[in-house]
């Protein structure tokens, strides 16, 4: 299982910008041409599968214009002394925020038995929240 060490105060956003392959691809080529990190995710969330997105939270208003018929975003800040950030939905409607727990890295069998869990493409990991 592969750590990832959080870099100065850096924080995160995992986020949809729908299912659609066509806006998925404009999506995905006006992040290139604007210069945004836009890493290809996939996961559940309440109970539907979905291809997503994780970025830097400082990106967010390039990101905001995508993100219209969304419910909520996952905000992925704060790390801890052993690198382990906190995680909270951000509801965009309400502008609430919420703490669902600690993301953290867990094997397969126990990402795909949790209601939500998140798969890193690249390098095969799965995540989850969870209340430490």
């Amino acid at each position: 299982m592969t750590v990832y060490p959080h870099s100065s105060r850096d924080t995160f956003f995992i986020y949809c910008v729908g299912q659609s392959l066509v806006v998925i691809n404009a999506f995905k080529a006006a992040m290139v041409d604007q210069g945004v990190w836009a890493k290809p995710l996939y996961g559940t969330y309440k109970g539907t599968t979905e291809l997503s997105f994780i970025s830097l939270m400082s990106d967010y208003r390039k990101i905001e214009p995508w993100l219209r018929e969304e419910e909520s975003i996952l905000h992925i800040h704060s790390f801890d002394a052993r690198d382990v950030p906190k995680a909270t939905l951000l509801y965009l409607k309400e502008g609430r925020e919420e703490y669902i727990g600690r993301f953290v890295p867990v094997p397969k069998e126990e990402a795909l038995a949790a209601d939500s869990y998140t798969l890193d493409l690249v390098y095969n990991n799965y995540f989850i929240c969870k209340m430490l």
